[in-house]
């Protein structure tokens, strides 16, 4: 219905970008992809500097496995207009795929720059930084997601990892902490906070990993990847490296697995 009515406009207005646009626009919302590429391609021959079209055209480039071509249009945009944030994300996001990390910090960095409290940016930003080595700027990019955002769990739970293979247990253990918090039923809060505490040979923080170790079992929550854990808990020595290892190979994974499955 959406379309037939912008059809119709076009049919009134066929020299008018915008008509153009907006029926490109109501196509990609219904995925027909292909359709909507035509239409933005007229659009972009009428209005050929408008970065909202150019930018469009990525986006239905990318979503047709286009890569360069998307690149390209984003580039186009950001010709036209060097602080068009939506592009400046786009193509950031687009050169991640193409491996090109480098140059999305770039992009991110410009769109922090207009937009400090672009959570998604910085998100990004630290796990391209995470990838490049560079853990102290992912970090703090991280410290400035759960300040905005105290409720994002994946933050802090990759913001602990990163202070636990840092070597600063005390800062993890917080950040597993508040996970935990967010997520009392996931075993890597459970996890996280067995191996800071026994990194910093903190007992009774063992001990209450115990028990929730103990009920979540009971409760059938934590189960089989706890089991590391129970093998474990009563050789410190064996815990600590174990867990150590664990938080490494989940820290430095492209796809970061279940921490207690490297166990």
């Amino acid at each position: 219905e959406a379309v037939a009515a912008f059809d119709h406009a076009v049919a009134l207005n066929p020299d008018i970008a915008g008509a153009h646009f907006n029926r490109a626009e109501a196509l990609r919302r219904q995925d027909r992809l292909s359709e909507a590429l035509a239409g933005l391609e007229r659009a972009a021959t009428l209005a050929p500097g408008d970065a909202a079209i150019a930018n469009s055209q990525g986006i239905v480039l990318r979503r047709l496995d286009r890569l360069e071509e998307a690149l390209a249009a984003y580039g186009r945009a950001l010709a036209s207009n060097p602080n068009h944030v939506e592009a400046l994300y786009n193509r950031a996001m687009a050169l991640e795929a193409a491996e090109r990390s480098a140059q999305a910090i770039t992009d991110l960095d410009r769109l922090i720059a207009l937009q400090p409290r672009n959570v998604d940016a910085l998100v990004n930003r630290a796990d391209l930084l995470r990838w490049l080595g560079r853990r102290e700027a992912a970090v703090a990019d991280l410290a400035q997601v759960v300040a905005l955002d105290p409720d994002n769990a994946d933050a802090h739970l990759t913001r602990a990892a990163l202070l636990f293979e840092m070597r600063r247990p005390r800062e993890a253990l917080a950040e597993f902490d508040a996970f935990a918090k967010l997520r009392p039923d996931d075993p890597l809060g459970v996890g996280g906070i067995a191996a800071t505490a026994a990194e910093l040979c903190d007992w009774d923080r063992m001990a209450a990993v115990d028990a929730l170790v103990d009920d979540g079992l009971r409760k059938g929550v934590l189960a089989m990847p706890v089991q590391g854990l129970l093998a474990m808990r009563d050789d410190p020595a064996l815990l600590l490296k174990g867990a150590q290892n664990a938080v490494a190979t989940w820290v430095s994974s492209p796809a970061p697995p279940p921490l207690w499955r490297a166990l």
